[in-house]
């Protein structure tokens, strides 16, 4: 039997580290915009002497490691052969949210296939968990299970966290500039969590007061600033398009710059992926 899921991508524009004891509880404030471009991950299964379980991106096998995780804990110890493909719509480690796409789309996928009888709350449990042991994120699958522009007020899995969803329209123009940045080496760095931390706390605090796009933007852009995560190359793009009037900034945590605006296309040179902001969820397809 088999079954095919969705999960929606996810940036990220300023985020603070909480991290737990408890996976549940671990995860990061701060904010971030869905997007409609994401993973569509298909699982197909069937009884064996022994588990195996084998990962495709694309044509390719894949070292997912937090697909991987997501399976391992939905079946256990399980003798089931489990095949994973995913088809992915944005560049991994950039900033996206991919690994976090796959991981919920493969729960979903693999709870209809196996009829687990799991609720979605439980779903983004598992994928939740899956990141935050491999430190590949922290706070893109609450967002993704939601869909929207979405403040995560609480740290946490979904269910522990907290998260307030707004339904504003954007189109969205995605840059990736520079190669990518690792989020386990960031996640692992505690003076560097701390500067990211503070920076975090105050930009909270001004999007909170104002929630909307516009708003979002502009604080997420001072976060890069702030934090010290902006490299000279982001900032070379960002500083590019802000001459010709166009407001961008970096997606958490990658190479990659986003805005709102269709001038961007015109004042860099490089190329695009445009997306829009999906106010749905992950979902069975």
């Amino acid at each position: 039997m088999r079954a095919k899921a969705f999960s929606p991508c996810h940036i990220t524009g300023f985020f603070g580290v909480h991290i737990n004891k408890s996976p549940m509880r671990s995860g990061s404030s701060g904010a971030g915009i869905v997007l409609d471009r994401g993973v569509t991950t298909e699982v197909k299964f069937e009884e064996a002497e022994k588990q195996k379980i084998e990962i495709h991106a694309g044509s390719e096998l894949c070292d997912c490691s937090v697909t991987e995780s997501v399976i391992k804990a939905m079946i256990d110890s399980s003798p089931l052969r489990i095949e994973v493909n995913h088809s992915i719509d944005m560049p991994m480690m950039q900033g996206f949210g991919v690994s976090g796409a796959g991981a919920l789309s493969t729960a979903f996928a693999l709870n209809k296939a196996l009829e687990l009888g799991f609720s979605d709350m439980e779903l983004g449990m598992f994928a939740h968990i899956a990141e935050v042991e491999n430190l590949t994120g922290l706070g893109d699958v609450i967002a993704e299970l939601s869909g929207g522009f979405v403040v995560r007020k609480k740290a946490g899995a979904p269910g522990t966290g907290e998260v307030l969803k707004f339904e504003e329209e954007a189109e969205v123009y995605c840059f990736v500039v520079d190669s990518a940045i690792s989020t386990k080496d960031i996640l692992s760095d505690a003076g560097v969590q701390k500067k990211i931390n503070s920076a975090a706390e105050k930009s909270l605090n001004m999007l909170l007061k104002s929630p909307n796009l516009k708003n979002f933007l502009k604080v997420s852009r001072e976060f890069s600033y702030t934090s010290g995560l902006m490299n000279h190359e982001v900032r070379d793009a960002v500083d590019i398009l802000e001459a010709g009037g166009v407001n961008s900034s970096m997606c958490m945590l990658g190479g990659s710059i986003f805005s709102f605006s269709e001038e961007a296309e015109g004042l860099i040179d490089l190329p695009y992926i445009k997306a829009n902001i999906k106010y749905e969820g992950a979902k069975l397809i």
